[in-house]
């Protein structure tokens, strides 16, 4: 009998043992996805992400054509000088002469 109580406060420590650590792991891995978020956020690539995904959500939801295209065109030249010409695919890229 005495045997079985022991096996069963063993494995009660062990159980208590794997919570403690499980939960500091947790605790630890939550703060340092909160720290990375906050870094995101205040970020330069994040406050230009958050600004033109503003501008395009304005721009999809505006009623007036002229103001929807020139937000799109700001948007554009906006993620051109962000991620550079060759990713957005203008014709200046592509060979186009746009001089005349």
């Amino acid at each position: 009998m005495m045997f079985l109580l022991k096996n069963q406060i063993q494995s009660v420590v062990h159980a208590k043992q794997e919570h403690a650590a499980s939960s500091a792991l947790d605790r630890h891995r939550t703060l340092q996805a909160k720290a990375r978020t906050k870094r995101l956020l205040v970020s330069t690539k994040g406050l230009a992400t958050f600004f033109i995904a503003g501008m395009v959500k304005g721009a999809g939801t505006s009623s007036d054509s002229a103001k929807s295209n020139f937000s799109t065109l700001i948007g554009k030249q906006l993620l051109g000088a962000w991620f550079g010409s060759s990713a957005l695919g203008d014709e200046a890229s592509e060979g186009v002469d746009l001089s005349e």
